[in-house]
């Protein structure tokens, strides 16, 4: 600042000036505030943020954490509480009822593969619920000779009552069984011809049609003095209702176990004990006991209940045997108008003596199925 201009501002503040001389230190005055102002907004981006930001900086990450912690273990609760209400949910659904809704989804699955599938039975079943859901998992065995082998894995996931039951593909190829009325005309026996050809010392699965139907006291009568032994028995579901694509067999033959299949709805407790002391209970759970040879009337009453499972979950195991609410209706109306006529069976024991069925009246045809080492 020049001595000039320090002279008229002493003047100025004494009042010693004009008043143009006054306007125009007033003018220079204007200009040294401006530029005042601009010096101090340099300062305050450049000098202060260097000596306060470090705290500043410390206290918004500080918040910042604070905050996302806040929000993760608000959601991490949240979760774990829609867990467990997920998993009570769940236990409460599949237990609830007598039998329980797990037990009858059991018997649905177990009626809908052993009913379509001709010697095909489920082992080894685990049922874990989880969220809203439940998984069951289970073994397809099949009887051939004395052993019951694991041919497929399957799986169904529930979610509450909505399942679907499907099988894999393999399953499907397998023989077909024919009407006693074709198997006259047609004298189809290329299965005897195959277990001519086998050597001894094996067993094999042979899929019978009769020459006629009969009962199942009167099959398995048949059956009592051979040996072999049946595995599954094919029951007529009236011939004006099958569908046209088969006109000598079913297309999809409906039948049931020779051993039956252990519903876990017919389970009932015959010995229970508790330990208080322990901290223990145990419940021993089981079912009627059937003849060997007989107690047909117990047999078909459980086919009739698996029939009636399948119709009244037709939409979750459709896939198994594809018929329309109608189509299994009528069937199903059929076998209680007319009871429970066999027209085949699954047979298995060794194949020299499943070739003797040949010389039986009661036998028409006969198709092969699988072949194994001597395990009789």
């Amino acid at each position: 600042m020049s001595e000039d201009f320090k002279k008229k501002l002493e003047d100025y503040s004494n009042g010693l000036l004009s008043k143009e001389e006054n306007e125009e230190v007033e003018k220079e005055l204007d200009k040294m505030e401006l530029y005042q102002s601009y010096l101090d907004s340099l300062m305050e981006s450049e000098e202060e943020p260097e000596k306060g930001s470090s705290l500043e900086k410390k206290l918004v990450k500080k918040g910042k954490w604070k905050a996302r912690l806040q929000n993760a273990w608000t959601a991490l609760s949240l979760l774990l509480l829609f867990l467990i209400a997920g998993w009570i949910t769940s236990a409460i659904f599949y237990s609830w009822g007598s039998p329980s809704r797990q037990d009858t989804y059991s018997d649905v699955i177990k009626a809908a593969v052993e009913t379509t599938q001709p010697n095909i039975t489920i082992g080894s079943t685990s049922m874990n619920s989880g969220v809203f859901t439940m998984n069951y998992e289970g073994e397809l065995r099949k009887m051939i000779g004395r052993e019951k082998e694991t041919v497929e894995q399957f799986e169904t996931k529930f979610l509450f009552g909505f399942f679907n039951v499907d099988l894999p593909d393999g399953l499907s190829d397998r023989p077909i069984f024919f009407y006693p009325e074709n198997v006259v005309n047609y004298k189809i026996q290329d299965g005897f011809d195959q277990l001519e050809k086998l050597p001894e010392g094996t067993v094999s699965e042979l899929y019978i049609t009769f020459t006629d139907y009969m009962s199942t006291d009167d099959f398995l009568k048949k059956m009592e003095d051979k040996e072999m032994m049946p595995v599954w028995m094919a029951a007529d579901t009236g011939r004006e209702n099958e569908r046209e694509s088969n006109p000598i067999g079913p297309s999809e033959p409906f039948g049931f176990p020779y051993m039956g299949y252990h519903f876990r709805s017919d389970f009932k407790t015959v010995l229970k004990e508790e330990k208080k002391l322990g901290g223990y209970s145990k419940e021993t759970s089981e079912t009627e006991s059937i003849e060997s040879y007989g107690d047909g009337e117990k047999r078909e009453a459980e086919f009739l209940k698996a029939l009636h499972l399948i119709e009244e979950y037709r939409g979750r195991t459709e896939h198994l045997h594809w018929q329309t609410k109608e189509e299994l209706k009528a069937k199903v109306d059929y076998i209680e108008e007319n009871g429970v006529r066999l027209y085949g069976a699954v047979v298995t024991g060794p194949s020299k003596e499943l070739l003797k069925l040949k010389e039986e009246d009661w036998v028409g045809s006969a198709k092969i199925g699988e072949k194994r080492l001597w395990n009789w």
